[in-house]
């Protein structure tokens, strides 16, 4: 009987502490999300094609304001293909954007782990898009 009610209280607490969105990706929100921040992804060219792509974060506070001056990175890999891809250091666009070009070189389900660090804030986010 003690175990059921633990378990029940394990999957609260989870769900508590992460956002998730309705979907992988395909509108750049986050399939999970934690921390002070908010962030959005965006791909130009869109959708994101095999090849050079520009991956732009939206960093927000919780009162939506752009958030400046963070150091923005992302992580990529490929699960269905059990590869990483490459890491990446964004560049702060100076209005609470953060862009960096990379090659994404295999068509695929790719998993964009992004982290941003401002002032002893910390912000995570994950992001799953199909690239054609």
């Amino acid at each position: 009987m003690r175990t059921p009610t633990i378990l029940l209280l394990t999957l609260v607490l989870l769900m508590g502490c992460s956002a998730k969105s309705d979907g992988p990706g395909t509108s750049g929100t986050p399939v999970f999300s934690s921390g002070e921040f908010s962030m959005t992804i965006s791909f130009e060219p869109t959708p994101p094609q095999k090849g050079s792509e520009t991956l732009t974060i939206t960093l927000k506070d919780a009162n939506g304001n752009p958030v400046k001056d963070a150091a923005v990175t992302i992580d990529t890999m490929m699960p269905d293909m059990r590869m990483s891809g490459p890491s990446l250091h964004l560049q702060d666009n100076g209005d609470g954007t953060y862009s960096a070009v990379s090659n994404l070189a295999y068509q695929t389900k790719w998993v964009f782990r992004a982290r941003a660090d401002r002032q002893r804030k910390h912000s995570s986010a994950e992001f799953v898009q199909d690239v054609k």
